[in-house]
This record gives structure tokens, C-alpha cells and sequence, in this order.
């Protein structure tokens, strides 16, 4: 079967630049501003000059200076209000110009919705759209972006996974990160910017003081996405610094090195069936501690820099037997940097934000992507421009980011 064409984003944006709204147009609030300051500084200056020159009385001039001043008070307010106006004015854009569609929800998709209008608006479009598993999804999203029909149903892609993770019944699923790995592992075979590994390493320190690091305790797959626990204890937190800890995490348990020695001990006879004799040995095992040591850091380390880098912030957390979502606002930047340490080639890379789904009120799923230098907010079959600003403020909400590779 023929593969689905994509528009390419960058030719669509180019087409669509004409629609975006002047950054420098000057809003109502900011033409009120001037215009204040302009009568303020006229009051100020009238009065306090006819005040000198003795051609208005004292009255006359203190009630123009006051008034001067007060003019200039709300020039100030005028100011920031244009100001704050601007930074969160929405661009007047129609979504399909930038390739982009709403997806219908008839099931509770909301989760799944949102999980792949990330995908979808990421490099990995044109692999879904050459999946088996997602080319039928991919073809009638494409269509709607064109105007051919309708916003497509996710429906059959809920199917589909169901088969794949265990927790997707009939109902709501309330977790992103399972079936994003499933995609992921899903496209892995055919896509080589996915197929990264994950090393982890022990550090520990001896009782003489010495410290060392183990030999590499677990290595395994990994497609660019990480979990990161939230520490709980903070209003606000970093998306770096969680990183920083996940990549090295402090430790403090015991961790003694120790050798297990099997010992076979033969068994006395003893009676069996028709009163045949068995002997049976038995087998004793016993732990000897060849040295007393602490981990004292857990190291881990992507093999190289992902170009497409997936964190889902684990904002869950069980309370009284109910899943409970973490509410706490992490500052995800638009620009992320991750240093050599982080990778085993020492690579390094700088990433910027390129979209994220928020859990909202518990109950909801929403995503927001940026195509091109502006960013749409998608709720199941509504899309909607927003500003940056906007955005960005949601963002420190965030459940699942997607930060894509700076080349």
C-alpha cells in the first residue's frame, strides 16, 4: 500500500506567514498609554510653568500638576496592560494551513488524542503514516488537514493498543507513558534515531573511606523517552533538575559485596515405597560478606543525544488506594540544555520544546504543538493558535514533554 503523503511543515508554515499578525502592531492600550503620558507630561509642564511666570494662580497650577500626574499613573497601567495584551494576544491563524487537525473523542480518547497529536506534529510523522498500525489513522487525519473530511476517530488506534497495554479497557486511561513507549518500540525497527540504550552504574563507598564505581550494572533499549519522578516536596521545581537527578541520583543504603557458596549435604536414608530406601541430600546456601560497602550514587547515561526526546513527568502518586495527580508547576524551558555527562559519547545536545499533553482536572487530556513559530492548543477535535506565552505558562503543568533536537 502507498504511503500517505505529509505536507511538509516547513513549506506549509511559509505559505501560512502572511496570516500571522504583526509582532510590532500596536494595540489600543499602548495608543491610550501615550496618549495619557502625552496629556500628563502637557499638565505638568503648564502648570509648573505658568506657576513661575505668575500667569496662574497656585490653585490653578497644583490642580494641573495633580492631574499631570495622575495621567501619567494610568499611562503606566495602559502600558502594562498593552504589554501583557500583546505577549497573550492568540494569532488569527486556521490550524490546517499549519498541517494541523482535531480528533474526534467517542471513547474517552482524550489521552490518546493528545498522545498522538504529539507524535503526528514531531519528525515521526511520516513513520507513523508508513505504519501498518497507524497508516489508516494517518490517511483520514491528512484528509481532514486538506478539507476531504471530517476529523478523524481514534477509535481504531484505541483497539489496537488495548492489545498491547494491559490497563486499556473500555473505559478512561489516565496514563500516557506506557503506551508512548509502546509507539515507540512500535516505529524503533525502522527508524535508527530511536534506538538508544540506557546505562546504569553504581557508585559505592567501601569502609575504609575509598570510593569506586561498579561495573555497569543494567544496560537496556531505550527510544529517547525517561521518566521522571516530581519531588513532592517543593511548590515549584525545575525540569533540569530533575533531570540532573534522574541522571544522577544520591544514594545511601547498604550494598554489601557479597558471595553466595552452595553446599550439598547428603541425606540420611530413608524409607520409600514398598520399603525401598532414598537418599536424599540437601542443599544449603550461605551469603559471605567479602566487603562492607554503601551505594552511595546511581549513574545513568543515554548512550547518545536522542533526536527526539520524550520526558514524562510522573505526576502520579497513590493516596488511600486512589491514583492522585501531583499538581506542582515544573519550569519546562523552551530551550533545554543537556551536558556531555548525560551521554556516553559525550555528545551533549541543546533541545527545544516542540509540544506537551497536560492532565486538566483530572479527568482530561489536552496537547499543545508548535508548528513553525506558532503554537496550537488541541482539545480532541477543537484547535486553536495561542501565544507563546501562553503556552509556555501551560507547559509548567506539563504530564508528557517532547523537546526535539537542536541540529
Amino acid at each position: 500500500m502507498a504511503a500517505v503523503p505529509i505536507a511538509n511543515v516547513d513549506s506549509v508554515n511559509r505559505g501560512s506567514l502572511a496570516k500571522l499578525p504583526q509582532i510590532n502592531k500596536i494595540n489600543k492600550w499602548i495608543i491610550l498609554s501615550g496618549i495619557f503620558a502625552l496629556l500628563g507630561v502637557v499638565a505638568i509642564v503648564l502648570g509648573a510653568y505658568g506657576l513661575h511666570h505668575v500667569f496662574i494662580d497656585l490653585a490653578t497650577s497644583d490642580l494641573l500638576i495633580g492631574g499631570g500626574v495622575c495621567s501619567l499613573a494610568l499611562s503606566s497601567l495602559g502600558l502594562i496592560k498593552g504589554i501583557r495584551n500583546k505577549k497573550y494576544n492568540a494569532p488569527q491563524v486556521n490550524p490546517k494551513d499549519f498541517g494541523l487537525s482535531g480528533i474526534q473523542n467517542t471513547n474517552n480518547n482524550c489521552w490518546l488524542n493528545s498522545l498522538m497529536q504529539m507524535l503526528l506534529n514531531s519528525p515521526l510523522r511520516e513513520n507513523l503514516a508508513n505504519n501498518r498500525n497507524f497508516r489508516s489513522f494517518c490517511r483520514d487525519y491528512n484528509s481532514s488537514v486538506n478539507g476531504v473530511n471530517d476529523a478523524p476517530d481514534s477509535a481504531p488506534l484505541r483497539a489496537y493498543l488495548s492489545g498491547q497495554v494491559q490497563d486499556i479497557g473500555a473505559g478512561g486511561f489516565q496514563d500516557l507513558d506506557e503506551p508512548l513507549n509502546v509507539i515507540l518500540s512500535e516505529l524503533r525497527g525502522r527508524v535508527p534515531n530511536l534506538r538508544n540504550t540506557l546505562i546504569t552504574r553504581n557508585h559505592f563507598r567501601n569502609d575504609d573511606g575509598r570510593e569506586y564505581v561498579s561495573e555497569t550494572v543494567n544496560r537496556e533499549n531505550n527510544n529517547g523517552a525517561l521518566s521522571l519522578p516530581i519531588e513532592t516536596g517543593y511548590a515549584s521545581v525545575n525540569l533540569s533538575n530533575l533531570l540532573q537527578n534522574f541522571f544522577r541520583s544520591p544514594q545511601d543504603v547498604e550494598a554489601n559485596r557479597i558471595e553466595r557458596i552452595v553446599n550439598t549435604i547428603p541425606g540420611k536414608a530413608v524409607p520409600y515405597t514398598w520399603g525401598l530406601l532414598r537418599w536424599g541430600d540437601r542443599i544449603e546456601t550461605e551469603n559471605v560478606i567479602l566487603e562492607n560497602r554503601r551505594l552511595i550514587l546511581e549513574e545513568r547515561s543515554l548512550q547518545r543525544a536522542p533526536q527526539d526526546l520524550f520526558l514524562t513527568i510522573k505526576r502520579q502518586c497513590y493516596s488511600r488506594g486512589a491514583v492522585m495527580m501531583v499538581n506542582r508547576n515544573v519550569n519546562a524551558p523552551a530551550e533545554l540544555n543537556m551536558p556531555n555527562e548525560y551521554f556516553s559519547d559525550n555528545s551533549g545536545a541543546r533541545y527545544s520544546l516542540t509540544s506537551f499533553a497536560n492532565f486538566v482536572h483530572e479527568v482530561h487530556y489536552i496537547s499543545y504543538v508548535k508548528r513553525g513559530d506558532v503554537w496550537f492548543k488541541c482539545n480532541d477535535s477543537n484547535v486553536e493558535a495561542i501565544s507563546e506565552a501562553a503556552a509556555l505558562n501551560a507547559a509548567k503543568l506539563a504530564y508528557v514533554v517532547h523537546y526535539s533536537k537542536n541540529n
